[in-house]
């Protein structure tokens, strides 16, 4: 029985088809790479975009507060607090730091 390949052409080297797929792989990496690199570029943008809204957030609501901390500290609101708590502040002069004469000793 013959051969199949009786009659037909020697086989011809691979080499082009060689080239031809390494050429192909290396462009199919280079491409994964690159979109991985972009992804990952994206990634990290909405992250930033992310922390930048909370950290204006958090500004505004500290500014918030320091508005409120600032507006708690007159001395209006203060008194205002105390009396609706019933205290009342003193209208005397106070008594501990005057002493009578019979109070003072002299000691040798």
């Amino acid at each position: 029985m013959p051969s199949r390949r009786a009659g037909l052409e020697p086989r011809r080297s691979s080499t082009g088809f060689r080239t031809y797929l390494f050429a192909v792989v290396l462009l199919v990496v280079t491409a994964l790479v690159y979109l991985w690199g972009s992804v990952r570029t994206f990634a990290q943008r909405e992250a930033i975009a992310a922390h930048q809204r909370e950290r204006e957030s958090l500004l505004r609501a500290r500014d918030k507060l320091l508005a409120d901390l600032a507006g708690q500290k007159q001395s209006s609101r203060i008194r205002a607090r105390a009396e609706s708590q019933g205290l009342v502040f003193p209208t005397d002069p106070p008594s501990n730091l005057y002493l009578s004469d019979t109070q003072v000793s002299t000691k040798p």
